[in-house]
């Protein structure tokens, strides 16, 4: 169609069922988008939209049409060992090398042994 005509309403519906269409093949986006005679900017546009939380229309917002809605967790605690340095303490063991930090325990520096032992 040529630049500056009438442009093609979508109703929702049908921008939801091919936006799912989008998700569940394994075909490339130009594919599907092809297959509906879209443009593939305008179903990456569409996913994008139809995926924003709260959006009006939103196909998270509607259960019944296949889309999972989406819950976002609070941030778990920062881990003791992301602030501080690790410091690293190196096994050679035969032929394998183990790099293990050096706060590790006794019974979790012998579980790292026992497996490099098993893949020897």
């Amino acid at each position: 169609m040529a630049r500056g005509g009438l442009r093609r309403r979508w109703p929702a519906g049908e921008k939801v069922r091919i936006v799912a269409a989008s998700y569940a093949s394994d075909e490339p986006i130009s594919a599907v988008a092809g297959r509906y005679g879209l443009n593939p900017n305008q179903l990456y546009t569409w996913r994008r939209r139809l995926s924003a939380p709260g959006e009006a229309g939103s196909p998270v917002t509607s259960p019944s049409n296949g889309f999972v809605p989406v819950v976002v967790a609070p941030p778990l605690p920062p881990s003791p060992y992301a602030t501080a340095p690790m410091t690293v303490v190196e096994v050679m063991l035969g032929a394998a090398t183990v790099r293990v930090d050096a706060r590790l325990d006794a019974s979790g520096l012998d579980r790292v042994f026992d497996a490099v032992r098993r893949l020897a």
